[in-house]
């Protein structure tokens, strides 16, 4: 029996109570030679309606608190305490109910060293939760909007192609950059880049997120502030990926 409310942890009392008095007179009668005397049936009443209400309470109260660990647990399990958007593993989890096509964002804050180094840690953390909160704002409830770790985040966008995704991910970049996060007498500005990438049934999540994950890397390379888009699904060419642009140039050009 689950004590979820405090309706439920008063009528848990009141039924005890009333199944205690009712025991105790019907034990009473059975084993009392007399059946139910005056002399019995004073004991037989007042002593479950003292003890049963004053147990059962402590009772009922030590359920309704353990429901609330049990809800606080099952929280924190899926979501991410500072943000509460999803953490890393219900992400996974729901991508798998909701896969197989769509899009992927991952999005990081930039030079979000910078935020805490300047202004704090504490800053820091209301700006994460301010820039989340934006995000799932922007996402709604067609997305999946996760804190992977840090100052990342990623975006799953069902059934949504590139294309679309991509008007999302300016939605996102354009409403961060124009808030500023009010801490104590400071008022915090920030940017987010995004690197975007298509998700179909031949594409493995993996890949997706490699895939975003490099086209962030060329978000944050050439400027930040900026959504950059993969080409095709999947990864991406890994030749030379990770090669400045201009050792690119020479390396195509000797190709």
């Amino acid at each position: 029996m689950k004590v979820t409310s405090r309706f439920e942890a008063w009528r848990l009392v009141f039924l005890v109570s009333i199944a205690s008095l009712f025991l105790s007179l019907l034990f009473t009668y059975l084993l009392s030679p007399l059946g139910l005397t005056k002399e019995a049936l004073v004991p037989a009443t007042i002593v479950p309606l003292v003890v049963a209400p004053s147990v059962s309470y402590v009772v009922a109260n030590m359920m309704l608190r353990l429901n609330a660990l049990n809800q606080r647990l099952e929280y924190l399990v899926q979501f991410d305490p500072m943000t509460g958007l999803l953490n890393r593993a219900s992400f996974f989890d729901r991508f798998e109910v909701s896969r197989h096509t769509g899009s992927i964002l991952i999005c990081d804050l930039d030079h979000f060293k910078t935020i805490n180094d300047t202004y704090g840690h504490r800053a820091g953390d209301a700006v994460l939760r301010q820039i989340a909160d934006i995000l799932q704002k922007q996402v709604g409830t067609d997305g999946i909007a996760a804190r992977f770790g840090g100052e990342e985040f990623v975006v799953f966008h069902p059934a949504k192609p590139a294309e679309a995704a991509r008007g999302c991910a300016e939605a996102i970049r354009s409403a961060v950059a124009a808030h500023v996060t009010v801490f104590e007498d400071k008022r915090i500005h920030c940017t987010i880049s995004i690197g975007l990438s298509a998700l179909d049934p031949q594409t493995r999540l993996d890949d997706a997120l490699e895939a975003s994950d490099r086209a962030l890397y060329q978000a944050k390379k050439s400027g930040r502030n900026k959504v950059v888009q993969a080409t095709g699904t999947g990864v991406p060419d890994r030749r030379n990926s990770d090669l400045e642009p201009e050792m690119q140039q020479a390396a195509t050009k000797t190709s």
